[in-house]
């Protein structure tokens, strides 16, 4: 499939890599959502001048010229994925459901700028509207609009607001979709996996016979596409092979051998077993951008200067206080769901031989990205350590 060029897209591809490798350390099963995040801070970005746009840009592996090259850029992708719409979940129409939402949330004191709100509203797509922010009513309407574009699967991203906070940018994130080729649940047995490599822990496992998998494998890693019905996304399964671990996988899997692995996949015929599970996460992002090399955006030496009217009383500062990521995904035989929502406090503060049939047993840990192979966007990324 022939990917459309897109700065969002390649850089959901990096940056969604880097922030694996920051927040995929420990035990815990991960999920991200790349897009989710990227797509947030280019809410911020759009307003950002000087070092603060260079770090923004440099973190998240941007590469256009300038913020109004970025915003059509963006904009043509959310439009691109807002069109991948289920008109039903079931039957001979099932489809992809897919839906991206941005919004501004602008303390009732605050005037911003009438540039970046356009920007904001003619580019970004997003919703914005203005809360007083020291009524307690104001975190149930941003919590609300968060459940609302995500299905109930992010039912909250913020806890609370204080009279502090300036400007409150969210982006959610939301995936539906039937599988190509539906496993079947007769299939579906009490199998092992391998929590740590070693400890063996009984999961329910899905199993089909498949005579076209997308599929890849050297000494390092097993790599399989699932299809969805949309055959436009895809699901990839990525095993790191018995004499290597999850851990060095993500630490060398890097852009370019992200495309490599995507360059060498051909259809193979095979048996594929994959664990159902359900991942949640949550996560406060500011440390993890900082170890990437954003700071500035959060010091006072923040300038997102393009975002306040040029009448609004100028406080001390204001800059990113809080950048929260909340995301929900389950796998089971008839599909794939995700949610995520990223919340930024903003405050003033010819005909070859087939291949031989493979056979893919994911029994231990593993990563899977789900993307959109049209642009090459990746809307989720994550690991399965454990699961239960």
């Amino acid at each position: 499939m022939t990917l459309a060029t897109s700065y969002t897209s390649e850089s959901t591809q990096s940056f969604g890599l880097s922030l694996l490798g920051q927040l995929a350390r420990g035990a815990e099963n991960v999920c991200i959502s790349p897009l989710s995040i990227d797509l947030c801070l280019q809410l911020a970005l759009y307003g950002a001048r000087g070092n603060t746009a260079a770090e923004m840009l440099k973190t998240t592996a941007i590469s256009a010229a300038n913020r109004e090259v970025l915003a059509d850029d963006a904009c043509r992708l959310i439009d691109s994925l807002n069109s991948s719409k289920a008109s039903s979940w079931e039957g001979p129409g099932a489809s992809v459901k897919v839906l991206l939402a941005n919004s501004a949330w602008v303390h009732d004191q605050v005037k911003l700028d009438l540039q970046y709100l356009a920007g904001l509203r003619e580019k970004y797509r997003a919703e914005c509207a203005n809360l007083n922010f020291a009524d307690p009513s104001a975190l149930d309407t941003i919590n609300a609009w968060v459940a609302q574009h995500t299905e109930n699967r992010i039912p909250s991203i913020i806890n609370q607001l204080s009279p502090a906070n300036m400007l409150v940018l969210v982006n959610c994130a939301y995936f539906k979709a039937r599988w190509g080729h539906p496993f079947d649940s007769t299939n579906t047995i009490l199998r092992q996996f391998y929590v740590d490599g070693r400890q063996a822990v009984p999961v329910a496992t899905m199993r089909h016979e498949s005579t076209g998998v997308g599929y890849f494998q050297d000494e390092e890693v097993q790599i399989a596409r699932l299809q969805y019905i949309d055959d436009r996304f895809g699901m990839y399964i990525i095993l790191p092979s018995r004499n290597t671990n999850l851990s060095n996988v993500i630490a060398d899997l890097t852009l370019s051998k992200w495309k490599t692995f995507l360059s060498k996949l051909r259809p193979h015929a095979g048996v594929f077993s994959l664990p159902k599970f359900k991942v949640e996460s949550s996560f406060q992002l500011v440390p993890v951008l900082q170890n990437l090399g954003m700071n500035d955006a959060f010091t006072r030496s923040a300038d997102f200067s393009k975002i306040l009217d040029s009448e609004q009383e100028m406080p001390p500062f204001f800059c990113i206080g809080q950048v929260i990521h909340k995301t929900f995904i389950e796998i089971d035989e008839e599909g794939t769901e995700a949610a995520a929502a990223t919340a930024i406090m903003m405050w003033g503060a010819g005909i070859p031989k087939p291949p031989p049939p493979f056979e893919m047993i994911v029994d231990r840990p593993f990563l899977y990205v789900i993307a959109d192979d049209m642009t090459g966007a990746v809307l989720f990324i994550g690991t399965v350590r454990d699961p239960r």
